[in-house]
């Protein structure tokens, strides 16, 4: 993806995150943790799992998901 489209995508994924998306916050979570499409950060990944797993209680994804994202995040802060 060219630089300035994955500033743009960025940029809305977060702002949709920052408003209490949950996709959002999950998927920059991921995007962050493995460093592929953005540069790697565990702080960004960790706070964007945070939200997401205190979002996922039983309205936004399956039962045990919200579990999962969270032990992601703790993951982040271990490693």
């Amino acid at each position: 993806m060219a630089p300035c489209k994955t500033a743009s995508a960025e940029s809305l994924c977060t702002g949709a995150a920052r408003a209490g998306n949950f996709k959002a916050q999950y998927r920059l979570g991921m995007l962050y943790s493995a460093g592929e499409l953005l540069p790697r950060d565990d702080a960004k990944a960790r706070i964007y799992l945070s939200m997401a797993a205190g979002r996922c209680q039983g309205r936004h994804c399956a039962p045990g998901h919200a579990r999962q994202v969270g032990v992601r995040a703790h993951a982040l802060s271990a490693g």
